[in-house]
């Protein structure tokens, strides 16, 4: 079949990668947008290979994603490469899996980590699927280790109806990180998680409430009411698409609101 996608240009704005190395996870986050899949990069000489193409692409930053990357065989051998490469590195991780001797041997490649906390209660993160009841715990943690590091924390949020009233600031403030985004809940489609969305104006009411706060960059919170992840990054998808990549295939990918993944552009890569 004719491929009718549009042909990628490497000189673009987009200047950074997610890069999904496993889908595997074990969350159950009510909202996440990637459908888990078995399937993975077997062999290192694969992840090598991708990370010389999209470096050659003029990519600068890279994001280790999944899934829940920590459970990827290579991530402590792809974060090296990345760094040694020359990318700035981001580790997008749920925490739970970060002890301080994993930390240890990461942090001299990773520049970021990001971690999600939508609440400061327990309950709140177990009835949105993060964890079993010690997720607040977590975060907390990781970030008392993160300060002993030259590694970055940025902390991810998403806003639903059971934390849109809550006053973040204070939580966030002990956690002092350097970047704090929040997001409003995706619109996926299915009933069972309608009674979790809000409006936008309870979006808005929720930015009212924490945006006054300064963090560790002199920085002031991002909201995102609207996000268009194509703007900001390309989205490589790397499990079962690995025989392409290694055919000289590269794709860009968005994730479209309904959280459904499509592919926007591909184009052979000659070296």
């Amino acid at each position: 079949m004719k491929d009718t996608t549009t042909v990628f240009q490497p000189k673009t704005n987009i200047d950074s990668v997610n890069w999904y190395v496993t889908l595997k996870c074990n969350y159950n986050c009510k909202f996440c947008s990637v459908k888990k899949q078995k399937s993975t990069i077997t062999e290192i000489l694969d992840a090598e290979t991708i990370l010389f193409r999209l470096y050659d692409l003029g990519f600068e930053k890279i994001n280790i994603v999944g899934g829940e990357p920590l459970l990827y065989p290579f991530i402590c051998d792809i974060t090296k490469m990345a760094k040694k490469i020359g990318f700035i590195t981001t580790l997008r991780t749920n925490g739970s899996l970060l002890t301080s001797s994993k930390i240890a041997i990461l942090s001299p490649y990773l520049d970021w980590i990001e971690l999600p906390l939508d609440s400061s209660k327990e309950e709140v993160e177990k009835e949105l699927g993060r964890g079993c009841g010690k997720h607040v715990q977590n975060i907390q943690r990781v970030s008392n280790i993160l300060k002993c590091t030259d590694v970055k924390l940025k902390i991810n949020t998403i806003i639903t109806k059971l934390n849109c009233k809550e006053d973040l600031k204070p939580f966030i403030r002990a956690l002092n990180p350097d970047k704090w985004e929040i997001f409003k809940a995706l619109n996926i489609k299915d009933e069972k998680y309608s009674k979790f969305l809000i409006s936008d104006r309870e979006f808005l009411n929720y930015q009212k409430l924490n945006e006054n706060i300064i963090l560790k960059s002199g920085e002031e919170p991002v909201f995102n009411q609207h996000t268009n992840t194509i703007d900001s990054c390309s989205i490589l998808l790397s499990s079962k698409d690995i025989n392409d990549i290694s055919k000289n295939i590269y794709s860009v990918l968005t994730l479209n609101c309904d959280g459904s993944i499509t592919v926007i552009e591909k184009n052979s890569i000659h070296n």
